[in-house]
């Protein structure tokens, strides 16, 4: 997984650098471009929205092996919150990692008839 999200950071970074140039935008192609950064964008914010998880999960574990009483309660409490939203995330993550259908985006004619 973390080999999948380097190359997606560096093909963010090269659609970056390709759409900062003004020629582009006279491209037959920049649709496309600017489309694909739109995804990229999404599934990179949901890599950092794991890793923020992940090290807040980390900070709530600290908090309960150093600290005792009302403390380390509510640092279980919020370790379990931070566990279901890890869930979601990753959840989330797997779906938004599945490669889309070439058809998602045709348009179809869809005729509804009256049943006899």
């Amino acid at each position: 997984m973390e080999h999948k999200e380097e190359n997606l950071r560096t093909e963010y970074h090269n659609l970056q650098e390709r759409l900062k140039d003004s020629s582009i935008y006279s491209s037959p192609d920049y649709p496309k471009l600017a489309k694909r950064q739109s995804g990229l964008e999404k599934i990179i914010s949901l890599f950092d929205d794991k890793i923020s998880i992940q090290k807040q999960i980390v900070d709530a574990n600290s908090i309960i092996t150093d600290v005792s009483g009302e403390m380390a309660e509510m640092a279980r409490q919020e370790l379990a919150e931070l566990q279901t939203k890890l869930e979601a995330n990753s959840e989330a993550l797997t779906e938004a990692l599945i490669p889309a259908d070439p058809n998602d985006e045709r348009n179809a004619v869809v005729e509804i008839r009256a049943a006899a």
